[in-house]
């Protein structure tokens, strides 16, 4: 598991070299963080697929590990909490990639979670830069 201490913000330069060709799956409700997400990603060169249930995460990483998944607690079916635990039995390798994202004022079980998770995590409002990092962390701490 990656350490949880982001290093300093790799710069736009530096993401763009780390994320070039990378594949995101970037589970989160439709609207304009998604979005925005979205294209940071994509000008940073990662090749991101946006997954919008349950079924579209198992089936993406079920074709091929991706390379880091960005997993909203608030993603239509897709709770954080569920979906990682269905990810470690299923796709290990997967569930090693995720970067929870979650408000802080998350319900009990899963601050909890929260607490205890061995990455990195986006808590709520962050900026693209967070992410660059916490992607850092990820990239360079997989595993296959």
């Amino acid at each position: 598991a990656a350490a949880a201490t982001a290093p300093a913000w790799p710069g736009p330069e530096r993401a763009a070299a780390l994320l070039k060709n990378r594949r995101v799956l970037l589970a989160a409700p439709a609207g304009d963080v998604r979005e925005l997400l979205e294209i940071a990603l994509a000008s940073w060169g990662a090749l991101v697929e946006v997954v919008e249930d349950r079924a579209e995460l198992l089936v993406a990483c079920r074709d091929a590990t991706p390379d880091a998944i960005l997993l909203d607690a608030q993603g239509g079916d897709l709770d954080l909490l569920d979906m990682y635990n269905e990810l470690l039995e299923h796709h290990p390798l997967a569930a090693a990639r995720v970067i929870p994202m979650a408000a802080v004022s998350a319900a009990d079980e899963l601050r909890k979670f929260l607490e205890a998770y061995p990455g990195p995590i986006l808590t709520k409002p962050f900026g693209v830069h967070r992410m660059a990092e916490a992607l850092e962390i990820v990239l360079h701490a997989k595993v296959s």
